[in-house]
């Protein structure tokens, strides 16, 4: 059962009264009381109101959530990322694209960005808002091939998918590995038993992105739970501690093959 302190912002219910009565209690008088005005005459737009503005309070809270998390883990936080410099695949996928509550730091000297983004498909009444939350790691020197690991149950219809790799039934009833022709074996050294028993116990969720010198890590929901947001950052550290040295080292072979099978 649910702990019921917990709720979906990443607060416990606690800090979520304090939040809302201390720092909010003159706007939220105000608001009760025209609720409460508007609920004698015209009740419909009482609860439109009341929906606005907790639609507005929750998102303040997550703010605060993600700003914590930053604070905890040597990071900073900001509103607002330009969604233009994102390279991977997904990001050519749709319209009305959005980039937003960015965290930026380091893990072992490699940059690490956490961030939303939302984007719509279809028009009109066919239209679909999809939110996700992304963890992007920069490896400096390395420019990869695109390789594309992906849960079966997750953005299967999004990415175009190229030169499939075989995996051992055990993986491949959970994953499907993509990559540009010609890289399957240096894809294969990246994607090691090792790492994909680790990524089937603990990061089956989580589609895994190489495009240019980014690594991104796809989650298809707003994360706003520190639980949550805490298992993504710890897969992607795992990840890097087990193979980043090698993404570091195939930064030569991969810049001669480019060279050959680009042309």
């Amino acid at each position: 059962m649910k702990n019921f302190k917990e709720t979906n912002t990443g607060l416990n219910l606690k800090k979520w009264w304090s939040f809302f009565n201390k720092k909010n209690k003159t706007k939220t008088m105000i608001i009760l009381m025209i609720i409460f005005g508007f609920l004698l005459f015209f009740p419909p737009a009482a609860f439109f109101i009341l929906f606005i503005y907790f639609s507005y309070i929750f998102k303040i809270m997550h703010i605060k959530f993600l700003e914590s998390f930053a604070e905890k883990n040597n990071m900073v936080f900001q509103k607002k990322m330009d969604h233009r410099l994102l390279k991977g695949r997904l990001f050519n996928y749709g319209h009305s694209k959005s980039a937003y509550n960015l965290i930026y730091g380091k893990y072992n000297k490699n940059p690490i960005k956490i961030f939303n983004y939302s984007y719509t498909t279809g028009s009109g009444k066919n239209s679909r808002r999809h939110h996700n939350t992304i963890l992007e790691v920069e490896i400096e020197k390395t420019e990869f091939p695109f390789i594309l690991l992906i849960p079966k149950v997750f953005l299967s219809n999004i990415f175009n998918r190229e030169n499939k790799i075989s995996l051992e039934k055990k993986y491949s009833n959970k994953f499907e590995l993509y990559c540009e022709e010609d890289y399957e074996i240096e894809v294969l050294q990246i994607f090691t038993k090792e790492l994909l028993d680790f990524l089937i116990e603990h990061g089956n969720k989580f589609s895994i992105e190489f495009s240019g010198n980014k690594i991104y890590f796809y989650d298809d929901l707003i994360i706003k739970k520190e639980t949550q947001l805490n298992e993504l950052y710890d897969v992607v550290k795992k990840v890097l501690d087990k193979s980043g040295g090698l993404l570091h080292r195939l930064h030569d072979d991969f810049d001669s093959m480019h060279k050959s099978y680009r042309k």
